[in-house]
């Protein structure tokens, strides 16, 4: 009788270590540290929620905190600059102007080279957001404020994997209608040269230095709608052989100098404290590889 009763006592421990097992809740997921996912990540923008007419639901960026935002690198955007992009956060779940944090990866995308996906979206409540909600403790889940937030994704985002530096300067304060004059700086900090493809690095008439620039995240005064419209379209005189490869050695820099006015914006030049980012495409590094930089911010006003 005693066996018999303790193979019963046995039998029941083991029950309820089986039907314990099966009630904890398995919610917690593998949450990769956010410096590995931002490392990820080729765009991380703050937008605000805005419902269209039909109910779908698209984004306004008001800061990006990673990469460049243009609306043409979506499948799928609004003529003022919107963007419509499926993701975790459904329209059930946001309301209407509510401010959102928005990671993107290549990964998942229905169109290659397109973006559409959203692969994480973290909202904005009373000025804080949650990362890892759903991850195990004790790293995860991790609340911050939106400046803690930001600043750590600009760190961890801005480091460097490749030294190539680009730098632009505009005077400060412009009166008018006086050029703007841009001094862009490329800076090799390779142990190889590397190659800038251009008709010319000075100014000309038919905008042969601006080959391999951008000009773009051109915002006035607290307008969070970009105003770019448009590049300038470079025509090539007859007596012009093609394109320079302009050499940058190890530790050397080139410098090219055009005018930001040859680039068409909404409203034009007008007066305004102006903020935009310059972008140098195509630099060769060698046979399989050319990169593409971008500056800092570049800020300057118009009186």
């Amino acid at each position: 009788m005693k066996s018999l009763r303790d193979g019963y006592l046995l039998l029941c421990l083991v029950a309820t270590i089986i039907l314990v097992a099966t009630e904890r809740p398995c919610v917690a997921e593998l949450v990769p540290s956010l410096e590995n996912y931002v490392e990820r990540c080729v765009l991380i923008v703050k937008a605000r929620t805005i419902f269209e007419k039909d109910g779908r639901l698209t984004f306004r960026v008001l800061e990006t905190w990673k990469g460049k935002y243009c609306p043409e690198d979506f499948v799928e955007a609004t003529e003022d600059g919107r963007f419509f992009a499926d993701g975790p956060t459904s329209a059930g779940s946001v309301a209407d102007g509510q401010e959102i944090v928005l990671f993107f990866t290549w990964r998942n995308q229905r169109v290659k080279g397109k973006l559409s996906s959203f692969s994480t979206s973290l909202p904005i409540r009373n000025g804080r957001l949650i990362y890892g909600e759903t991850g195990d403790p004790p790293s995860f889940p991790r609340e911050y404020t939106v400046e803690e937030f930001e600043k750590q994704i600009r760190e961890l985002g801005g480091k460097r994997q490749i030294p190539v530096v680009v730098r632009g300067w505009i005077k400060p304060v412009l009166q008018g209608r006086e050029l703007i004059s841009l001094k862009i700086l490329i800076f090799n900090g390779l142990r190889c040269s590397v190659h800038h493809g251009a008709f010319t690095t000075k100014p000309s008439a038919w905008n042969g230095e601006t080959g391999n620039i951008s000009v773009f995240d051109i915002y006035r005064d607290d307008d969070p709608l970009s105003l770019y419209l448009e590049r300038p379209q470079i025509k090539v005189p007859d007596d012009v052989a093609g394109i320079n490869r302009c050499e940058i050695k190890p530790g050397e820099n080139l410098l090219i100098e055009t005018d930001v006015r040859k680039w068409k914006i909404r409203g034009g030049w007008i007066p305004g404290r102006y903020k935009l980012t310059i972008r140098v495409d195509n630099l060769t590094v060698d046979d399989y590889c050319t990169i593409s930089v971008m500056s800092d911010p570049i800020v300057f006003e118009i009186r």
